[in-house]
């Protein structure tokens, strides 16, 4: 079965230039609020997100999310924090959610605390915006994307702050620039600042090391180059493994299975960014 006809799923971007400066994208989940019963895996991104539903909750324990069915409806927001090895979700019910995902580092511009002390591990419940719990519980009802977006987009300027952290903006641009030149050492050395201030600020305001957030760029990167490009051995030239080998373990390390596996088994969700893997019904 095609990934897109499992659970209907709409992302769309941000129209004001200024949240598109800090937010990759939006999303629904389940738009029109039909039973869902399946079993997701998703794999290590480098973003982070806000997610916000009110007629479920979630439980995570040992990397396995489970969503289920909740009544009576109450708003709920949940943050979720970058992860280094492939989170499992099992959902049951009808479980419609709205996402903000925020690109790194621009969870900043909407909270007054940062990202790893709200979300000291993975995943938690997110109370920093409660003051607006009435307007995003709207949002849930609002069945015209256009005019949702419109909503969504007014409430979170009315929260932007300025935000300024040259360190980290600073290293996180080397790294998308070449994420295999820019280790901690060359970072230190590039930058000019301590090791440990840059260590410090890394984990604080992007909620994983430095070490594993290349390796997640790197494991990305893998993921979009490889349905035009099935050779391996290739592929880890392309990424700039040294060799199939070391290209598989590394690529493990994220996936918990081999390349092959993962590319046989899990696929993008129709056109949109999310690249997931059913493993039961």
């Amino acid at each position: 079965m095609a990934l897109e006809n499992l659970m209907q799923l709409i992302h769309f971007q941000p129209q004001n230039k200024l949240l598109r400066q800090h937010i990759q994208y939006f999303y629904i989940s389940n738009y029109e609020e039909k039973p869902v019963r399946k079993t997701f895996v998703m794999y290590p991104m480098i973003n982070n997100s806000v997610s916000i539903q009110d007629n479920f909750f979630s439980t995570l324990s040992n990397y396995q999310f489970n969503f289920l069915e909740y009544e009576p409806r109450k708003l709920n927001l949940n943050t979720l924090n970058r992860f280094t090895k492939p989170l499992t979700a099992k959902v049951d019910g009808v479980t419609k959610v709205l996402s903000i995902v925020f690109k790194p580092g621009g969870f900043n511009f909407f909270c007054d605390k940062p990202l790893g002390e709200i979300v000291p591990s993975i995943h938690a419940q997110f109370y920093e915006w409660d003051d607006k719990s009435a307007e995003l519980n709207e949002l849930l009802y609002c069945f015209d994307i256009e005019l949702l977006r419109e909503k969504l987009e007014k409430i979170l300027l009315s929260m932007y702050r300025d935000y300024e952290n040259e360190v980290l903006f600073d290293a996180l641009g080397l790294l998308h620039q070449d994420y295999t030149q820019f280790n901690v050492e060359e970072l230190e050395k590039t930058l000019r600042v301590n090791r440990k201030t840059l260590l410090r600020q890394f984990k604080k305001h992007i909620g994983v090391s430095i070490t594993d957030y290349r390796r997640i760029l790197r494991f990305r990167e893998a993921i979009s180059l490889q349905p035009n490009n099935e050779n391996l051995t290739r592929l880890a030239y392309e990424t700039f493994f040294c060799d199939q080998s070391h290209f598989i373990k590394d690529f493990q390390k994220l996936a918990g299975e081999t390349p092959k596996k993962v590319f046989n088994e899990a696929g993008y969700f129709g056109d949109t960014p999310f690249f997931l893997k059913v493993t039961t019904p």
